[in-house]
Parts: C-alpha cells; sequence; structure tokens
C-alpha cells in the first residue's frame, strides 16, 4: 500500500507537469486525480475528446477539467492530444 501511494504520488506529479506544460494551473486534486484551471478550458475540452482523452469540464466553474491519472498506454495519447 504503501508503495503505491508513492507511484500515484509520483504519477500526480508528472501529469502535473504536462498539464502546466500546456498552459493548465493545477487547482487542487488527489493522487487518482488532477483539478485543472485553464482560460479556454472549453475548447481543451472539446479537443481533448475528439482526441479520445476524456476529462470532466465543471458547469458551475467552466474554466475548470478534472484529469484522471492515466494508464501506461494513456501518457503518450494525452501528450499527443495537447500538442
Amino acid at each position: 500500500a504503501f508503495r503505491r501511494r508513492g507511484r500515484l504520488g509520483g504519477s500526480a506529479g508528472r501529469l502535473d507537469g504536462i498539464l502546466t506544460r500546456w498552459g493548465f494551473e493545477i487547482a487542487g486534486g488527489t493522487p487518482l486525480f488532477r483539478l485543472a484551471r485553464h482560460t479556454d478550458a472549453q475548447a481543451a475540452f472539446l479537443l481533448l475528446a475528439s482526441r479520445g482523452v476524456l476529462v470532466r469540464p465543471f458547469a458551475h466553474d467552466p474554466t475548470l477539467l478534472r484529469f484522471g491519472l492515466p494508464g501506461r498506454r494513456g501518457w503518450a495519447r494525452l501528450e499527443q492530444a495537447l500538442s
């Protein structure tokens, strides 16, 4: 359990790095998901969805998106979708 928590923490940090490189501001989250803010979150949501990356938008705050931690193959898909 301790090792798994460490891996999740490392993965959350990795996701934070990817998202901030692409203009997102990390607004919070847990080891399993990250909450990220972007001025054009709706366009990012539509772009990511069109490229097979599902994120959760929030009606109460259209600048927020929730990203789950990608699986092994999901990291490359996320990076490709954002590029």
